[in-house]
């Protein structure tokens, strides 16, 4: 029986993790909670490709082709609240250079919230 709770407690704790309970990286919109920290994720998996990731930004508003290439050696987590409005939320993103093994610095993004959700406006980089 004991086992059985064991077990149990450790699969729960091991969800609230992968859900992203208590991660430093988790810390986003006071409004929408997941829904910037949920962008970033699928930015991060969109970003060596410029057609899925032109769904993360607003019409218009992902780089062009030859710029959009920097992006891909790096990547990109929130490192505190987002700094927001109804619509609108500036974020720092921590950005760790992949291909060089070493923090790149923080960037302030800019989001806006879309009827499907949140967006990229602005992304800089280092």
């Amino acid at each position: 029986m004991k086992s059985v709770f064991r077990s149990s407690i450790l699969v729960l704790s091991l969800a609230a993790l992968a859900s992203g309970c208590g991660g430093e990286s988790r810390m986003v919109s006071e409004s929408d909670p997941r829904g910037i920290s949920d962008l970033m994720d699928t930015w991060n998996d969109a970003k060596m490709s410029l057609k899925a990731a032109e769904k993360c930004f607003v019409a218009g508003g992902a780089p062009a082709k030859a710029e959009f290439k920097k992006y891909g050696k790096y990547s990109y987590s929130l490192t505190s609240k987002a700094n927001e409005s109804s619509t609108t939320a500036t974020v720092p993103v921590a950005i760790y250079d992949e291909s060089g093994g070493k923090d790149a610095g923080k960037k302030d993004w800019t989001f806006v919230k879309e009827a499907e959700g949140w967006k990229i406006k602005s992304a800089p980089l280092p």
